[in-house]
């Protein structure tokens, strides 16, 4: 369960523009993967224990010798209780176990081919999965809901809705590149934090915390930045102040 972000964004800019931004929507939710496709290919990849295992693993099932970060990940296994029930002791035993049991979840694959697919599609698109592509891409890990749109006017529409943990940089960046000013305040729960991103009238993307805290003139709306704890870390305890 993430902690959530609530967004209230405010958009500026021709009505054709804002027309196809409303065109993107669905019951009133902005669909991130219109605005940002994500690759094909990561569709239907996902990021899960096994996948994990694999990255991690992949020096080692390569010369089948365990390397350095593959000790490191065998020798945390051995450390769980359910490792020691089935009479697992040293990193060997583990690296089988791990083996055999993708082997019987997934006939005619295995560990090493998995790996090898998840190198493949970090070359190719920078991330071997959805979870992670969307991460970097959009700013959160997945889409945004309890969704509302209102066009306040030809030129102005505003959306409200939720994001997981922080605000949708990659999102953000994408409706700016399209030529549409914006507007936004947020509220992170977790951190009791608020802030607000939107274009300066002499242009540029001004950003601040409700404390007063600049951070700079041109806001970095890249996914890394917005999830950075700096930015959200000031408790407010009005998160929606008067516009």
């Amino acid at each position: 369960m993430p902690n959530w972000c609530t967004n209230d964004l405010t958009l500026t800019g021709l009505p054709h523009l804002l027309d196809a931004v409303v065109a993107q929507t669905t019951n009133e939710t902005l669909d991130f993967a219109q605005v940002r496709p994500p690759p094909p290919a990561l569709l239907e990849a996902h990021l899960g224990l096994n996948e994990m295992n694999a990255d991690a693993l992949r020096g080692t099932l390569e010369t089948g010798q365990p390397d350095q970060t593959g000790l490191t990940v065998l020798r945390r296994y051995l450390t769980y209780p359910w490792v020691a029930d089935l009479g697992l002791c040293t990193p060997e035993a583990v690296l089988a176990h791990l083996k055999a049991e993708y082997a019987r979840a997934r006939p005619g694959d295995t560990l090493l081919a998995l790996a090898q697919r998840r190198q493949h599609l970090r070359a190719e698109h920078g991330a071997a999965d959805l979870y992670t592509w969307r991460c970097q891409h959009w700013g959160t890990k997945g889409g945004a809901v309890d969704s509302q749109m209102e066009r306040l006017a030809p030129g102005h529409l505003r959306l409200r809705f939720e994001t997981a943990a922080c605000p949708p940089g990659g999102i953000l960046s994408a409706l700016s590149e399209r030529g549409l000013r914006l507007d936004l305040y947020f509220w992170v729960e977790v951190f009791e934090g608020a802030g607000r991103l939107w274009h300066g009238e002499e242009g540029g993307i001004h950003s601040e915390i409700f404390d007063g805290h600049e951070l700079g003139p041109e806001a970095d709306l890249s996914p890394g930045r917005l999830m950075s704890r700096d930015l959200i870390a000031a408790r407010c305890f009005d998160p929606w102040p008067a516009r």
